[in-house]
Parts: C-alpha cells; structure tokens; sequence
C-alpha cells in the first residue's frame, strides 16, 4: 500500500503542477504579488510609525502667555496632564531674528542678512537629537551629539540660511560672523558696519551643523545661554580694549602647521622675541565648531606696556591680510553674564510621546489656559496620526486580500484537477485506499508545492529588495519603501501556509466523501 502511495503522489504531482508546472508558476506570481504588497505595506507602515516617535515631529510650540504663565508651567509639569496627553517633556525657548555679515570672501562691501533663530533652554534634548539625525543631515556635516550643552556658543545652521550667506553647505564654513553691536570697534581695526547710525562688528558664532531644515522653518537654532550674552547683555561689544588684546585664532586642521610656521612673519622685528603662541585646549570648547581643527593664542610675555594697542591691531592686521577667514578665523575668549536678567518666554516647547490626543491637548489649551496653537501644525500632527493608522489598517487589509486570493487560486485549481481524476479517486477508494490515506497524499503533495512557491516568491522578492538598495531607488534618506523582513512577513508566510493545508484538506475531503461508484460513473 505504502509504494502504491508513492507511486500515486509521484503521478498526481505532474498532474496538479500542470503542463509546463503553470500552476506552480501561477502560484508562484500570487505569493510573490503578496509579498510586494507587504514589503511595500511594510516600508510604508516603518516610516509612519518611525515619524510617529519622531521628536521632531511630536514637538508642539505653545505661544507663551503672561496671563497663563505660571499655571500653565504648573499645569504641564504634573504627573495627571502629562499622562492624560501622552506628553514625555517640555521646555522653554526664544524667538529672535539677527544680523550675520554676508561671507566677506565674496563681497567687498559688509552686507548682511537677517536670520530668524530659535534659542533651547535645553539644546541636548530629544528634538536635537532628531534635528541631528542623518536624514536630515547635509553631507553628514555635525558635531556630536554627546558634545552639545547649555553653555554652547554655536548655532545649527540650514542650508538654506548658509547659502543666503553666500556659503557652500556641503563646504560649510567653521564659523559664521554676527553682527554685534559694537560702539568704536573699528578703532581698534575689527572690520565695522554702520546701520542706521549703529555700528556693527563680527562675532564669529560656531557652526555646529549643517541641516536640511529646522522646526518651524527657522535658519537656526542655538541656546538660550547664547541669547542672554548676546541679547540681553553687552558682553561681546568688540570695542572694549581687552578684547582687541585677544589674539585667539581658530585655524582649520589642514593649515595649523603653516599657520604656526608663518607666525614669526608677522610679529614686529622689536617684538619678535615677546609674542609668543601657545595651542588653547579646553578654553575655547563652548566655541568649538564642527570643522576641525585648533585654537592657537598669540600672547605678550614679559611685554612691559600692557595697555598699548597698536601692536595687537598691527598683528592681527598682518594676519588677516595672508590668511583668509575660511581658513583662519579670529575668535575671542568671551566675557560671559552668568545671571540673567527676567524676560518673557517666547514659546513652550512640548514633546509627546504619541499624537492620538493632539486635538483634546489644543481644546485643553484653549479653554483652560487661554493660550492658542498654530492649528495648522495641530491639524498637521492629528493628520499624519489619522494616516498612520489608516496606512495599519490598509497594509492589513492589502494581506489578508492577497491571502484570499491564493485561497481561491488553490479551490479552483483543485476543483479543476479533480474533474480530471475523480474516476481514479474512485477506483483507488474501490481498491481499499481510504479517504484519510488520500487526503495525506494530497496534502502533502500540495504542501510541497504550496512552499516551493513560497519560496520562488520570497528569492524574487528579496532579490528586488537587494537591487532597490544597491540602486538607491524607492529610497527617503534611511527610510526604505520597500522593506520584506520583518515579523509581519513571517505571520503572513505561517498563515497561507496554515490556510493553504486547510484549504486542500477541507476541499478533497468534500470532494472525496463521496463513494467510489458515484466518483467512476460521475454520479
């Protein structure tokens, strides 16, 4: 009986196969059309849900009120509010628009531009760390992200305020220059704007990183330690005479050892043997740019006049006239205001964990704090949830179709086959084979078939999937349309093969139950 068995399985397989295996083939195309729709579903479904736990996406600004100030801090630091909205942190930051000098390399006269500024409370939090991420990145141009604290001086700038400066953003500069206010600063021959009657000088302001864009679509984002000394306190006035003493170089990695080399050229003869330059180590970190390379300081030893001027100004005159600020850029140890003075707070910053409860957060708000939110990016936040969870339920759908469908393929395929030979069914069960003996061997040999096809479908898949990667296409920075692997492709593998057994075992044993006379004469 075993060997009729075999002989059976190996003569009925040819015929379920069809000619030319076409019903392989065709089973083949529909797992392998299956399998398109969830890896499409699944690239889909990562990059929402990815977006979803996004910072930069889950950060809402609050426009900060005087009327709501103090029970609105209240309100959003208890445990009750934070958890009735999903909120994971909050902050305050600042608003303010200020002038940086257009790249003096490429314009003989001193001409600015505004650029809008958000300055963090925080800077090492959540929202920069996603600001930093390599998505949003240009040509991987950042300092890292373990680097960034409160006392920072620089700014994360977007490509498009660089290019507005007349800078290359895959070639960013190591410092862009502020224009501070700077009563008599070109006395002391720092280069000097006059606008409306005020005047100006540079401050160089570290540049921390390259980005695509910011929230809010600002050029710019820094500290609120750097907005207090620049905007609520005159520290960084440059006609003070102690800063024009400050010879503090930053001098890119690749022309330290000229820089250093070149030093004697431009010392005076008589001072030749007083100036002397040492490398800044720690000093000048809260001002460390991303562009590599060193601060080297120009100090007077033993020099007796120490309130003269004019050997500092000829000197840095000397050097800015050989080396070009692209190269070597003149900085300052600044003179920082530690205590603060009061001033309204432009925005809370709040971050969410999730954006199911955006719209209950706003009307919240509204009504009790009497503090508004840009609706557009309340509705923008509530749309993008409401289309991740359609995206979840579209890909579940799209599965469960396709399964449907190699269910109906494998019904049709077996009642057509069965028409063929159920007068061989009949004269097998007339011989003594049971109905349970049958059904094992037609089982097993579609079971055989059903994952050959399976595995047709997933080589194709994956090697689409591999030459999509290799192309660069169906692509967003990190994030891949088209992603095969993952838990959800293997439930669905379990199942078509679950319902595929099932499927054959239900349909012969329906077909088979009848008895062999009725099978032969077609009764």
């Amino acid at each position: 009986m075993k060997e009729a068995l075999r002989l059976l399985s190996r003569r009925e397989k040819v015929e379920v196969l069809g000619r030319k295996k076409s019903n392989l083939w065709l089973l083949s195309i529909v797992i392998f059309v299956t399998f398109l729709s969830i890896a499409f579903s699944n690239g889909s479904v990562y990059f929402l849900n990815d977006k979803m736990n996004d910072p930069f996406t889950n950060w809402v600004d609050i426009t900060y009120g005087h009327m709501a100030e103090k029970g609105l801090k209240d309100s959003l630091e208890s445990e009750y509010t934070k958890e009735r909205f999903k909120i994971k942190s909050f902050q305050a930051d600042y608003l303010d628009a200020f002038m940086y000098f257009i790249n003096p390399e490429t314009t003989d006269s001193l001409d600015v531009a505004h650029l809008r500024g958000r300055f963090m409370h925080d800077i090492s939090n959540e929202l920069t760390k996603a600001i930093l991420s390599p998505d949003n990145l240009v040509a991987e141009n950042s300092i890292k992200f373990e680097d960034l604290s409160p006392r920072t001086m620089g700014a994360i700038v977007t490509a498009d305020a660089l290019k507005v400066l007349n800078y290359d953003p895959l070639d960013p500069p190591a410092f862009i220059l502020k224009a501070e206010h700077s009563v008599g600063a070109d006395t002391l021959g720092l280069p000097y704007k006059v606008d409306k009657e005020v005047g100006y000088s540079p401050l160089p302001t570290a540049v921390l990183a390259v980005v695509k864009k910011l929230p809010s679509k600002y050029d710019y984002l820094s500290t609120e330690f750097f907005y207090n000394n620049t905007k609520r306190q005159p520290t960084f006035s440059m006609g003070r005479p102690e800063y024009a003493r400050q010879l503090i170089y930053y001098v890119n990695e690749d022309k330290v050892d000229d820089f250093k080399a070149s030093l004697d050229s431009f010392m005076p003869d008589s001072l030749k043997d007083v100036f002397k330059w040492y490398d800044e180590e720690n000093n000048l970190s809260f001002n460390q740019p991303m562009r590599k390379g060193k601060f080297i300081s120009i100090y007077p030893f033993g020099f007796r006049d120490s309130e003269e001027l004019t050997p500092y100004i000829d000197i840095a005159h000397r050097i800015s006239k050989r080396w070009p600020q692209s190269e070597v850029m003149r900085t300052w140890q600044y003179k920082f205001a530690e205590e603060m003075p009061e001033e309204s707070i432009d925005y809370l910053s709040v971050n969410f964990e999730r954006l199911d409860k955006i719209k209950e957060f706003e009307k919240y708000m509204t009504n009790v704090h009497r503090t508004k939110i840009d609706m557009e990016q309340v509705n923008s936040k509530e749309n993008f949830n409401a289309v991740s969870v359609m995206a979840n339920i579209l890909s579940a759908a799209m599965i469960i179709f396709s399964i449907i469908c190699i269910v109906l393929f494998i019904v049709n395929m077996l009642q057509s086959y069965f028409q063929k030979v159920k007068k061989n069914m009949g004269t097998f069960k007339a011989f003594g084979i049971s109905t349970k003996e049958l059904l094992y061997v037609y089982v097993r040999l579609l079971l055989g078939i059903i994952l050959t096809a399976i595995g047709i479908a997933l080589a194709a898949s994956w090697g689409i999937e591999l030459l999509l990667n290799v192309l660069g296409v169906m692509k967003e920075g990190r994030y891949s349309y088209f992603i095969l692997w993952n838990f959800k492709t293997i439930v669905s593998i379990l199942i078509m093969v679950v319902s595929s057994v099932i499927t054959v075992y239900v349909v012969m044993n329906k077909l088979m139950r009848h008895t062999p006379g009725d099978l032969i004469y077609d009764r």
